[in-house]
């Protein structure tokens, strides 16, 4: 292809992978991340000590993903100049990560030398990112930062098994001092060196490079704020049972929103099987390493949907050339071997157009994930004392109402909270166990803010909000999703509960979806 066909290649790319996060929501841990990355760049430090909790919490919080809050938060500040919204920024940020991703992929291929195409397929490279949509949305994470790095990774390794590029290979242990810093997913670059150690020892090729080079990088790893003990929380949090943890269940378990990557995955592993088979009588000069990579990049998003991007690059980048082999065998299927298919550039760039014009007039935040209205009930009744809530929108609410309120506990539960403490929330939501009121009874809890009892609430509480009424508990806020209890001994505000009582608090119920959206970002918080 000629440079201004590739140049429209990256450009209709581009537009794809804006395209598909056009309708996301804010993540439920955003806020924390915002707090961890206005601490460096406002303070100049690291934040080390959890403030805006009311339980115990460790003495030293080990933040994994200090490095990457640097960078959320840094770009929301850039909102006022480019006449955006602060989340409207972190889209864009999401946007060109999500890019990076796919092109380095690209790139990979192109390293590769793809014996059946040109790697400039418009529509393969467009089916393997939204295929795994599920892990890069809702908005801006800080495991896409350990994305684009693993396939930045995968492109440098490659280019040297290809070209013998030494050189390339010193710049590895620097990379990993960065990601490193950025986020913990680095653990997996360390295991992407040890696959292709392996993988090269089992294909009779020179593996030292390889094994200096993880021995050195790994070294990397004690460069942080936080010395060795953040190695240590490292190697912890690589190992730790995350079952409660939804993002770190099978995806099977949640077809309502892996299901495109189930066929993907399952149409990858199929045709990689087939060529296995075909090339089994030649198995031992079967390049071992690219097997290692397949299989264990396949086991780990099979059994973690937040490391499904991680399968999506190896099998783009290794199994191309394996997927259209298939496609040149097939007359039926031929006419997908060509890279210039106008009729697919056409129709993706429809799609995307599509997409985007369309989120740019629905997007809003969603009653029914985030409490924004009942929060800002809590925030203009100035209702001050300890919150419990769910830990999926802890920081979020910790994010809007500190120092009005202290929350019960966050997402951060790796870094900062027992195990104890999600036990007991847990507990807590579905009234088991033996202490099923801990949260109320063993911590100095003021308010409660759950789901309430509507039909298509996402979890229905109405069991608890009975219980606690009839411990004494007050009701004072309730709409469609979410209600606000008090204990018992409350300071009284006769308005406040005649508001309740004669439903005047209805203001809070209008979707104000403009005005939210516009201060979601918004915080009292300050290190300045």
């Amino acid at each position: 292809m000629n440079k201004i066909k590739i140049y429209i290649f990256f450009f209709v790319l581009f537009l794809w992978c804006s395209s598909l996060v056009y309708f996301a929501e804010p993540d439920f841990d955003l806020f924390a991340r915002l707090i961890a990355g206005m601490s460096v760049v406002e303070n100049g430090q690291v934040l080390m000590h959890d403030f805006y909790s009311y339980t115990p919490t460790n003495p030293v919080w080990l933040d994994h993903e200090w490095g990457a809050s640097v960078v959320i938060y840094w770009v929301t500040t850039l909102a006022e100049f480019f006449h955006k919204t602060k989340f409207e920024m972190l889209i864009i940020l999401q946007q060109i990560l999500i890019f990076t991703i796919t092109t380095l992929c690209v790139l990979c291929v192109k390293i590769r030398k793809p014996q059946f195409s040109t790697p400039y397929q418009i529509l393969y490279f467009a089916i393997a990112p939204y295929c795994a949509g599920v892990a890069f949305v809702p908005t801006i994470r800080c495991h896409l930062f350990t994305f684009v790095l693993f396939a930045l990774w995968i492109l440098i390794l490659e280019s040297y098994r290809v070209n013998n590029k030494k050189y390339l290979l010193f710049l590895l242990p620097p990379i990993m001092l960065i990601w490193a810093n950025t986020h913990g997913g680095c653990l997996s670059g360390l295991g992407i060196l040890v696959l292709y150690t392996v993988g090269e020892a089992l294909n009779k090729k020179d593996y030292r490079p390889y094994l200096i080079t993880l021995l050195v990088s790994f070294l990397m790893l004690f460069i942080n704020p936080y010395g060795i003990d953040y190695v240590k929380f490292l190697l912890m949090a690589g190992t730790m049972d995350r079952s409660l943890i939804s993002e770190w269940q099978s995806p099977f378990t949640m077809l309502d929103t892996t299901s495109r990557f189930i066929v993907y995955s399952v149409f990858m592993l199929g045709i990689f099987a087939v060529q296995m088979f075909f090339k089994m009588a030649d198995f031992k000069n079967y390049d071992k390493t690219k097997l290692l990579l397949l299989l264990t990049t396949a086991f780990l998003a099979l059994s973690h949907a937040k490391l499904i991007p991680l399968f999506m690059i190896t099998s783009s980048v290794f199994l191309f050339d394996d997927v259209f082999d298939i496609f040149s065998r097939n007359n039926f299927l031929k006419w997908l071997n060509n890279p210039e298919n106008k009729i697919v550039y056409a129709v993706i760039i429809l799609f995307a157009s599509l997409f985007i014009y369309i989120g740019q007039y629905i997007r809003f935040i969603n009653l029914d994930i985030y409490p924004y209205q009942a929060v800002e009930f809590i925030k203009q009744k100035k209702l001050t004392g300890n919150l419990f809530t769910d830990m999926t929108i802890g920081s979020y609410c910790a994010y809007k109402l500190y120092p009005q309120n202290k929350i019960f506990m966050d997402g951060r539960y790796e870094e900062v909270y027992s195990s104890k403490l999600l036990e007991e929330i847990r507990n807590f939501a579905k009234q088991k166990g033996d202490n099923p009121m801990s949260v109320i009874n063993d911590y100095p809890t003021d308010i409660v803010l759950l789901f309430s009892n509507n039909k298509s609430a996402p979890v229905k509480s109405t069991p608890i909000s009975d219980k606690l009424q009839k411990l004494g508990w007050k009701l004072i806020y309730k709409d469609g999703w979410w209600f606000i209890l008090v204990r018992p001994d409350y300071p009284y505000n006769d308005e406040l509960y005649d508001d309740f009582a004669k439903n005047k608090n209805e203001s809070f119920h209008l979707d104000r979806y403009e005005y939210y959206d516009n201060n979601l970002l918004d915080t009292q918080i300050t290190f300045k």
